[in-house]
């Protein structure tokens, strides 16, 4: 089977089915991509082909509030795994980063992740970047504040699980 850069259109057709299927599994609704997200995502080589795709999708489901999928949340999340320019389209410039450099590693060695990781670094470095400004984050986020305090709520609460535990 050819590689997903190779197959022209299959590409947002699989976003599609992703953004379907993982707006249930985060029980979310989505109307779908805007335009311009659509124009990155078929741009896009996608040079770890189907399964980098899926995550990426995964992760703008989870990252996003609806009801469409911006193009911002694509780029973000093709950004913080460390998506190269040089896997673009030959015809096409698809815009993934604003230049700016990762504060963090958003990998291992290994290259893996958790997509709970991921996320909690991408919220992290964003309030960072916003000097702790949680609701200009979840703006840039285009998520509800309410979100990123649960979730900054639930890491405190692991981590003084595991300081009891030590």
């Amino acid at each position: 089977m050819p590689p997903l850069s190779e197959r022209e259109h299959d590409g947002l057709k699989l976003a599609e089915h992703f953004l379907h299927h993982y707006s249930d599994v985060e029980d979310k609704s989505f109307a779908g991509f805007s335009t311009d997200a659509e124009q990155l995502i078929s741009d896009y080589s996608w040079p770890g082909n189907v399964r980098q795709l899926q995550n990426v999708i995964h992760s703008a489901v989870v990252m996003s509030q609806g009801p469409m999928i911006s193009k911002k949340i694509i780029a973000s999340q093709l950004e913080a795994r460390g998506a190269s320019m040089s896997h673009q389209a030959s015809n096409h410039r698809a815009v993934v980063s604003d230049g700016k450099s990762a504060e963090m590693p958003l990998s291992h060695d290994d290259g893996q992740l958790s997509l709970a990781e991921i996320e909690r670094r991408a919220i992290t470095q964003t309030i960072k970047r916003c000097s702790g400004n949680v609701v200009k984050a979840a703006s840039e986020l285009e998520v509800s504040p309410s979100t990123l305090y649960r979730k900054i709520q639930q890491w405190q609460e692991s981590s003084d699980e595991l300081n009891e535990h030590n």
